[in-house]
């Protein structure tokens, strides 16, 4: 496994226990704050969570898509077997 996911399980500890103490709270209260402070741009009001929450659509979207159409694509004669298989490991990504 990657140590990335490694890195992440450990800060992922330290958020889930930390949140019960005062000292997690003094320094996450500033994040919090900028991710929720509203911000106008002319008379367009928004917040950069709400940015934020926009992003990954695109991209799971084109993501489905592509899997999609990969599998929707195939041969229209007599299936294989490894077809078959590919085809049910597929049915959850469609």
């Amino acid at each position: 496994m990657p140590p990335v996911f490694y890195y992440l399980l450990v800060i992922g500890w330290f958020i889930l226990f930390g949140r019960s103490f005062y000292f997690f709270r003094k320094l996450s209260w500033q994040f919090t704050d900028y991710l929720v402070k509203e911000r106008t741009i002319g008379e367009t009001t928004f917040t950069i969570q709400s940015v934020l929450r926009v992003f990954p659509d695109p991209y799971l979207v084109g993501h489905n898509f592509q899997h999609c159409y990969i599998f929707a694509s195939g041969d229209q004669g007599v299936a294989s077997e490894s077809w078959k298989k590919e085809q049910a490991l597929a049915a959850g990504f469609c």
